[in-house]
């Protein structure tokens, strides 16, 4: 058990809502109050659902109907069984493409794009990378790195993370962090998740030097040779940020640049109580979103 299937990084969520195990997949559930009412209901793990065999996760849920009114996840498209087919019989009510996300195949050359090794050289020239191996003696740096990170992009009122989540996530068993330093200063870290044969990405943080000195272009090298060096077989290096499947924007273009294929991650949702949802929906009005009854903020976080 590591990275977004393990229980203490479905923990550091706490504010999303209640972690819930699912015994015979071995996955974890938020459950979340709904608004107003006595009822909840629940999201996968942001920003991916995983689980050990996902051909128990329908019995699971199955399981769950009179306790919650739905579920919506986004499975993490690298696992082997997570694909149309097998998701629709866990999620017949909503199964459909959600986001395009970026993967690399490690048993390559790790070449980037020529406008990305361009990049690689001059940050490499400023900067030198280091894999830190007790991640959890970072904690100060990376939340410093994170605050500027939030300033910068204005994510507070967005965020899913906030600092303290941190002293958790970065004890999560798979966790794997880089650090650039500009003259014995952290400028840039970066985050992942290792599990089984593959690792997410999962973070990167900057401070104004790091960007002016292309940390992150730095950064991904030196990360990726390490683990195709270690004997990972793919990355998943996420999609644009949000809610829309944005491949202009500037971090789907960072993470194109690096890829070497393309997988596409699920909106997949499961209606449980079949009644309450609808009278939910009724009362709430249509809003383009799984489940009906909550509107885009409370959806986004699925």
């Amino acid at each position: 058990m590591s990275g977004y299937r393990h229980a203490e990084y479905v923990r550091s969520l706490h504010r999303l809502g209640r972690p819930l195990r699912l015994p015979s997949c071995v996955g974890w559930l938020l459950e979340r109050p709904i608004r107003d009412t006595p009822l909840t209901d629940a999201i996968g793990a942001y920003p991916l659902f995983d689980c050990e065999d996902w051909s128990a996760l329908g019995a699971d849920l199955a399981a769950l109907e009179g306790r919650l009114v739905s579920v919506c996840v986004v499975p993490d498209p690298l696992a082997s069984a997570a694909t149309l087919s097998c998701l629709g019989a866990a999620f017949p009510d909503l199964a459909r493409p959600f986001k395009t996300h970026y993967v690399r195949a490690l048993s390559l050359p790790v070449t980037p794009s020529p406008h990305h090794r361009r990049n690689v050289r001059r940050a490499l020239q400023l900067l030198s990378v280091e894999r830190c191996a007790e991640p959890a003696t970072h904690l100060a740096e990376w939340q410093s790195l994170y605050r500027n990170l939030s300033t910068r992009h204005d994510l507070e009122r967005s965020a899913v993370y906030f600092g303290d989540d941190f002293e958790t996530q970065l004890k999560v068993p798979g966790i794997e962090m880089f650090a650039a330093r500009r003259n014995d200063t952290v400028v840039g870290m970066t985050l992942w998740y290792v599990v089984d044969d593959r690792v997410h990405y999962h973070l990167g943080a900057y401070s104004d030097v790091g960007y002016d000195c292309g940390a992150s272009f730095a950064l991904f090298q030196v990360a990726l040779e390490h683990f195709k060096s270690s004997g990972v077989q793919w990355a998943a290096l996420g999609g644009a940020p949000g809610l829309a499947d944005d491949r202009g924007a500037g971090l789907a273009r960072f993470k194109k640049g690096w890829a070497t294929g393309e997988r596409s991650a699920f909106l997949c949702g499961r209606i449980l109580d079949h009644v309450a949802y609808a009278r939910l929906s009724a009362e709430h009005g249509a809003t383009g979103f799984f489940p009906a009854y909550r509107g885009s903020i409370e959806a986004s976080a699925s």
